[in-house]
């Protein structure tokens, strides 16, 4: 979409219609660099703080911020932060958690924008890997690792979330 800030109404249909064609988004935000929102895909956040109801986000945002075009950076909600409570390790092997994408925004003369921040649908993310359970053969049991070999989400109900993937620590994906 075009994201200038000349015309935000044309970004607010941009961005509704990014929404409306990739599932996945629930919602798509611009956010200028003092993290309000200045244009989305749902017009009754337009104004508002993006962490006021992402503030897990807030260091993503920041290097995003100052971050070079091509960039991009992933936070998850505060769920998954480590704890030493029993009650919390057993809450992240049976829920879902949130995943946000901020992408650094300059407009087309190089100067920054904001950034552009969507909100992952992690429900449609967890029937993708449930659908390709049934299509594999065996056991198998597809799972959602982040970059250092984690497991955020898995089909397999032993799976403990926010741990090493037994692939990751053997090798075995390297």
């Amino acid at each position: 979409p075009d994201l200038s800030l000349r015309d935000l109404n044309a970004a607010n249909r941009d961005l509704a219609q990014l929404t409306y064609s990739f599932s996945f988004f629930d919602q798509v935000m611009l956010v200028n660099p003092q993290g309000v929102i200045i244009a989305s895909s749902d017009s009754t956040s337009l104004g508002q703080s993006l962490f006021t109801d992402f503030a897990n986000a807030r260091n993503e945002f920041a290097m995003a911020v100052g971050a070079r075009p091509g960039s991009a950076y992933v936070s998850l909600t505060d769920a998954l932060k480590h704890s030493t409570d029993t009650g919390a390790e057993k809450r992240r092997s049976n829920q879902l958690f949130g995943i946000q994408i901020l992408v650094p925004v300059e407009d087309s003369e190089g100067r920054p924008v904001g950034v552009l921040f969507a909100n992952v649908l992690t429900r449609e993310l967890l029937w993708l890997l449930q659908d390709l359970k049934r299509q594999t053969p065996g056991g198998e049991s597809p799972c959602l690792l982040d970059r250092a070999g984690l497991v955020l989400m898995s089909t397999d109900p032993q799976a403990r979330l926010v741990s090493a993937h037994a692939d990751v620590t053997s090798g075995a994906l390297g």
